[in-house]
């Protein structure tokens, strides 16, 4: 009893580092911003500065109010009020995301979006009641710790009062893995969901484009290339396979893969806006909190070899490497404790890890890996 006690203590409160929530929160926080400025992604891509949140044309019917039962006590806004509460609201979206004040700003954004969400007919749109869920979590745990605006000044004060920066910060794991069983629990619920027989024999799909509910440019080619069938089966298992796969690292990087396609598919054929984005944005809360624990040897006398130690850097957008003089040449250390790897080899896992190159490059590295594996230690 006292080891099982022992091995929950560990999961949920095991002291960690925070970098992971602050990469996170910017990801996130810069999907939303991209909604609210008027981005519709591979459906449309963006069409002009417009602040899409409450629906206005419903509101000039009379239509957007539809409460959520117990909170029709909640005053209703006008059409001057919602306005004024889009600018609000992507102020403190642009101020959470650098992280700039960001338990404030984190705290106004969800209970802005909150009491939107609770007086409108908004309250059915699965894609905002994400957004306030992680924006809650996000508020409740320490996402400042890390690039934020708010450390930059914490650093600053220190070093004009001559005194040594601040040490970064080791929390209980708590908040990262709140993040990790939402998203989880989002992915099996919503398997679970579609477990029907319109989409388990494929029909759903088919339903939807043969009514012409998928749109945009990308349709001919996405439809010519995956029959709706395929959509519908690919849909189930992608989504499953996260719910349970994003946990297991050797299973991480393929659920990951598998959601990647998913949403990209959905984004070019769907009005989603920002969505899809969000999605693939969370699951950088089931990275390592040891941010750069992988780490990328190089020797900078070789021309190939040294453009890589700033390459990487920009393009590591999940902070997973860190790049450093080496004596061997191109070496790839992995936070793991695994086999070290080297050359060619070296940098299959490195494309497999980079998100410009994620999609090609994980299929490279795990060829190349297996490859590795199989060779004499």
């Amino acid at each position: 009893m006292s080891a099982l006690r022992g091995a929950w203590d560990r999961f949920w409160f095991a002291p960690a580092p925070t970098e992971t929530l602050g990469v996170v929160r910017a990801a996130i926080g810069f999907t939303f911003v991209l909604k609210m400025i008027g981005t519709w992604g591979l459906y449309r891509g963006w069409d002009g500065l417009k602040l899409r949140l409450p629906h206005h044309e419903k509101l000039a019917h009379g239509a957007f109010r539809l409460p959520v039962p117990g909170f029709e006590w909640l005053p209703p806004l006008d059409a001057a009020t919602l306005a004024q509460g889009e600018a609000l609201v992507l102020g403190l979206a642009v101020l959470f995301t650098v992280g700039l004040f960001t338990r404030l700003a984190g705290a106004l954004l969800t209970g802005c979006i909150a009491y939107w969400l609770l007086i409108s007919q908004w309250n059915y749109l699965h894609h905002v009641n994400t957004y306030v869920w992680i924006f809650a979590l996000l508020t409740l745990g320490p996402c400042g710790d890390h690039f934020s605006a708010d450390a930059l000044i914490r650093r600053g004060l220190a070093r004009l009062r001559g005194q040594p920066a601040p040490a970064p910060p080791v929390r209980p794991v708590l908040h990262q893995r709140m993040l990790q069983v939402f998203i989880a629990v989002l992915y099996i619920t919503t398997t679970l969901g579609k477990l029907t027989p319109a989409w388990i024999d494929g029909s759903f799909m088919g339903s939807l484009a043969a009514q012409g509910w998928l749109k945009g440019p990308w349709k001919s080619a996405l439809l010519q290339t995956v029959p709706p069938s395929v959509m519908g089966w690919w849909t189930l298992f992608a989504e499953g396979l996260l719910g349970v796969g994003l946990w297991h690292p050797k299973s991480r990087r393929v659920a990951a893969w598998c959601g990647v396609t998913l949403h990209l598919g959905i984004d070019m054929v769907m009005n989603v806006t920002t969505f899809s984005y969000l999605m693939i944005s969370s699951y950088l809360a089931f990275a390592d909190p040891r941010m750069g624990a992988n780490r990328l040897e190089i020797n900078r006398s070789r021309p190939a070899q040294g453009a890589l130690r700033w390459i990487v850097p920009l393009l590591d957008w999940g902070r997973r490497l860190r790049v450093v003089e080496g004596e061997q040449g191109l070496r790839f250390v992995p936070g793991d404790g695994s086999r070290a790897r080297s050359g060619a080899d070296a940098l299959a896992a490195v494309l497999g890890l980079l998100p410009a190159t994620f999609l090609v490059g994980l299929w490279v590295d795990l060829g190349s890996g297996a490859w590795a594996r199989r060779r004499p230690a």
